[in-house]
């Protein structure tokens, strides 16, 4: 388990049987391997896009990282959860804001954060 503390022994198995255990003195730390969290962003996405008002815009990004990344968007400095359906798994985000108009319109940003890093 995550965060514990233990010791092992070791023994070969081969044809011949199971040999000695193996001397190991030092205890382990067992902690989860950590991956900077990334994301795969559509080409199309990274360009203007245009929306006309009335109409839905829906923002689909897979993500990795390990532990999973804490996502975050943003328009400008301010946060979009209150404007926008945002829905986050360990594997994507995806960013739905109904009923576009002029006011939507400016630069949106998503921050993803894990123990290992941060990126955006």
């Amino acid at each position: 388990q995550s965060g514990g503390k233990y010791r092992f022994r070791i023994s070969a198995i081969n044809a011949a049987g199971v040999g000695e255990p193996a001397k190991i003195v030092d205890i382990i730390d067992i902690r989860e391997r950590e991956e900077s969290p990334d994301f795969e962003l559509d080409a199309e996405l990274r360009r203007t896009l245009v929306v006309r008002a009335g109409l839905t815009i829906r923002i689909f990004v897979p993500i990795k990282g390990r532990p999973a990344p804490e996502v975050t968007w943003m328009k400008g400095d301010i946060p979009l959860k209150l404007r926008a359906n945002i829905e986050n798994t360990g594997s994507f985000s995806l960013l739905i804001l109904t009923e576009c108009n002029r006011y939507d319109a400016g630069k949106y940003t998503m921050y993803l954060e894990n123990a290992a890093d941060r990126k955006s």
